[in-house]
């Protein structure tokens, strides 16, 4: 029996790599997709997420990218529909000084063989009407997509409840059980305990506040909120006129600004990255995403707001995610950052390698929870 603590996209799909590798699964969480997960994009997109991410994430970015459309088939059986939009991804700069930032992401994008195609502003228009025509320049990824984060979550949920091999409880997990230095199980909210071989930490930020963590590790993983707006078009009878149909990136003075369309006159707008610990957006928050967004695609002013979401996603100092053995019995997937959705269906084939005891896909030394610690000798607090 294997436990996974949270069912956010990480979770969820660890949880569900595991159940079709062969293993007894129990999650639990108290509201599965309900966290960063719920106020995502979902863009699937290692080419040009290059810029914002170190180098040590490129491997594993990649991978999981080669991975998802075999995921995303294998939940077509659950009727739910991802929106996983294959059209490809623009980039945009929307002054000279963005251009010139962007030139020197493709020199060292072409370094490692990316497939990206410059395009000049009429090039850029001709292929998405929707841009603005002042643009400074932009460029093509075609390997970049995107699809819906909720209904992902959705599919896995689904997926999941109908596995003969998984049960999920929503409750939430406050404490480690352990029999000498190996970890046997966890103890809920209600003083349910859930007894297993192995348990998987893949619940964010939470992760580090259980009662029973080995007392040395400190991964310091602290909160760092992102809003996203959701868009609709005016009229959805118009949305295959109206909007964007690629995913949409830019530069505007430096500023990052996302557009990522549904497919059925839905948009996310997109992003911000906030330390300031409110719960809610700044209403200037607001107002830079939809203003750099409309200095791109000029059609988001005449797009109706229907939800504005803030949710914290766990970063590290290093901004690398946890992934690895924390002691017997315990596994931490946790500290993605802004890259969960992108890399959960990598990291859920490496902790499904770490359980079987096999060789992991890529290398994880950059991503030891231990990393950082003198001494990782487990004692448990």
């Amino acid at each position: 029996m294997i436990i996974v603590v949270g069912a956010g996209v990480v979770g969820l799909s660890i949880a569900w790599r595991l159940a079709e590798d062969g293993a007894q699964v129990t999650v639990v969480d108290p509201e599965p997709g309900g966290g960063a997960t719920h106020a995502a994009a979902g863009m699937l997109a290692p080419v040009s997420e290059y810029w914002f991410q170190e180098e040590l994430l490129l491997e594993l970015a990649l991978h999981a990218a080669q991975t998802y459309p075999q995921v995303t088939q294998r939940l077509r059986s659950t009727g739910v529909d991802l929106h996983h939009r294959q059209e490809g991804t623009i980039v945009a700069a929307a002054t000279r000084a963005d251009q010139q930032t962007l030139a020197r992401l493709q020199q060292a994008q072409a370094r490692h063989g990316f497939p990206v195609e410059s395009l000049t502003t009429r090039a850029a228009r001709q292929l998405e009407p929707a841009l603005a025509p002042r643009l400074a320049g932009a460029f093509f990824s075609s390997a970049d997509h995107a699809l819906d984060p909720r209904a992902l979550t959705e599919a896995y949920v689904q997926a999941l409840q109908a596995h003969p091999q998984v049960t999920v409880y929503r409750h939430c997990v406050v404490a480690l059980i352990r029999r000498g230095d190996k970890v046997t199980g966890v103890q809920d909210d209600s003083g349910t305990a859930y007894f297993g071989d192995t348990v998987i930490l893949a619940n964010s930020l939470a992760a580090t506040q259980l009662q029973g963590l080995p007392r040395q590790w400190d991964p310091r993983l602290r909160p760092v909120c992102g809003d996203t707006i959701r868009l609709e078009a005016p009229d959805t009878a118009s949305a295959a006129m109206f909007g964007p149909h690629h995913v949409i990136r830019a530069l505007v003075e430096d500023r990052a600004i996302y557009v990522v369309p549904r497919g059925d006159g839905r948009y996310v707008v997109g992003a911000t990255s906030r330390e300031d610990h409110r719960s809610g957006p700044p209403a200037g928050a607001v107002y830079r995403l939809l203003r750099d967004a409309h200095r791109v695609v000029p059609d988001v002013l005449e797009m109706q707001v229907t939800e504005i979401v803030s949710r914290a996603r766990p970063a590290t100092p290093d901004q690398l995610p946890l992934i690895g053995h924390l002691s017997p019995g315990l596994i931490a997937a946790t500290g993605t950052y802004r890259h969960g959705v992108l890399l959960s269906t990598a990291i859920a084939e490496t902790v499904s390698s770490l359980v079987q005891d096999k060789p992991a896909p890529v290398c994880l030394e950059a991503f030891d929870p231990w990393r950082g610690h003198p001494n990782s000798n487990t004692s448990f607090s």
